[in-house]
């Protein structure tokens, strides 16, 4: 992460002050099995500094930030996790939840934590 102080950014005479990530002291991995009903993928965490989410099987899954997520056809939407997809994020720190429209998906989740 770069932030540009003064001038224009990639200007070759502005300052860049270099911003590195937090390490990760600690991390989980899991696997949780989603249906055709809301499912807890992970519980929100103010100590998290990262969530991978790997869609392991052959329909989309659905992602969303409460236990409200829908299919795309739905009244809550979430955001469409295709097959063998990935769903990376180091900003987010809230749960997630996980549908799909037919039978069950199971997803891979890696989180890394202060």
């Amino acid at each position: 992460m770069e932030r540009y102080l003064g001038q224009t950014p990639g200007s070759p005479t502005a300052p860049v002050v270099v911003i590195a990530p937090k390490k990760a002291s600690s991390a989980s991995y899991t696997r949780i099995t989603i249906g055709t009903t809301p499912t807890l993928i992970s519980r929100g965490n103010d100590k998290r500094l990262n969530i991978a989410i790997v869609n392991g099987g052959a329909n989309t899954v659905y992602v969303g930030s409460d236990a409200r997520v829908t299919i795309n056809s739905g009244n809550n939407p979430g955001y469409e996790l295709l097959s063998q997809g990935t769903l990376d994020n180091d900003t987010y720190i809230g749960p997630l939840y996980g549908i799909v429209a037919a039978a069950t998906v199971t997803v891979s989740v890696w989180e890394e934590f202060e």
